[in-house]
């Protein structure tokens, strides 16, 4: 068995166990969570633009292209972000662990889900449209993902209760 079949079957095997990507429970900040979610977004149109077939398939992968070209400063942006976001968690070999999870969860969604292309193509044009200017305001189901993933986002710390105010200092006599 070649090596590379080799490494390609280990990261198969680890990416479809749930949590490995990432420790299971794991909480993340809401920035951190925002810059996963627009993978997951890009991994998802880019499972459906290979894999979503029928009369607008050429059209589809297409628009894939001219979606990431649209995109691609942010796309960028949003690479250095999840790598810098990694170094914490085991660098970037635990985030290509996680980006090949993503993909195979996508790939999963695709065969179980009989509307995946069509929601897709529906995320696809709206991005495309004129009025959508930033890669976030295209919805994505995080909660499908993230939950594959086992990753929260982190609860916002307590509030700290007000300090008691100073006693007023003694009255001299």
């Amino acid at each position: 068995m070649s090596n590379k079949l080799v490494a390609v079957t280990i990261a198969a095997a680890l990416a479809a166990q749930p949590g490995m990507a990432l420790a299971q429970g794991a909480c993340r900040p809401t920035v951190e969570l925002q810059t996963i979610a627009v993978r997951m977004l890009t991994t998802e149109l880019m499972v459906a633009a290979l894999g979503c077939s029928g009369a607008t398939e050429d059209s589809f992968r297409n628009r894939y292209g001219s979606f990431v070209q649209k995109f691609n400063p942010d796309l960028v942006k949003n690479g250095a972000a999840l790598k810098s976001h990694y170094a914490k968690y085991g660098g970037e070999s635990r985030m290509n662990m996680m980006v090949t999870q993503l993909a195979n969860l996508a790939e999963q969604r695709r065969r179980a889900d009989p509307n995946f292309c069509v929601d897709t193509d529906k995320k696809l044009n709206l991005g495309l449209s004129a009025e959508t200017t930033r890669i976030e305001q295209v919805p994505l189901s995080s909660d499908y993902y993230t939950g594959a993933l086992g990753i929260r986002e982190c609860a916002a710390p307590a509030a700290k209760p007000a300090a008691k105010p100073a006693a007023p200092p003694a009255a001299k006599k």
